[in-house]
């Protein structure tokens, strides 16, 4: 938070000495993006205009090639963060899964889609639009651990769509 609050505090001098200031982020700042903390920080007391970008999901599934859901199906966007228990019980609600922050989780989320029946169904996908993506089917990913611009897209039920 340290880190926050000092980029926020250098943000709003440079705002408040008439500049303008613009923070680039990758995908949508306010879908999992860094830049909602230095919004929360600097909202009050500067006037903020946040341009929504491509979300990772959608560029994830676009990347693929497949849409995420159709009709009523439910579209769940889950960290790989949570505990094996909560991951499989989010991840049994939805019809499709993007699984986010993968990194270091990548083992047990693996684990988590083997006793869900579901790997043949899950794609996985690194740096999604960047000049070194890698996209193959997580039944195929032998890593433990992945980068931290990688997502795992699952099928678990609803519409029939094939990815």
């Amino acid at each position: 938070q340290d880190v926050y609050d000092w980029a926020a505090d250098e943000i709003g001098k440079m705002a408040e000495s008439g500049k303008s200031v613009a923070i680039l982020c990758e995908g949508d700042p306010f879908f999992f993006g860094s830049f909602m903390y230095l919004f929360s920080r600097l909202c009050g007391a500067h006037d903020i205009q946040v341009v929504p970008g491509v979300n990772s999901v959608a560029a994830c599934a676009a990347e693929l090639g497949t849409p995420l859901a159709a009709r009523n199906d439910v579209v769940s966007a889950v960290p790989a963060t949570l505990d094996a228990e909560t991951l499989e019980a989010r991840l049994q609600a939805a019809e499709t899964a993007a699984i986010i922050k993968v990194g270091r989780h990548l083992e047990k989320v693996k684990e988590v889609l083997s006793s869900l029946g579901v790997m043949d169904t899950a794609h996985y996908i690194e740096r999604a639009t960047m000049e070194n993506q890698r996209v193959l089917p997580l039944a195929d990913l032998t890593e433990d651990k992945a980068p931290y611009f990688s997502m795992i897209i699952v099928r678990l039920g609803g519409e029939s769509l094939k990815l």
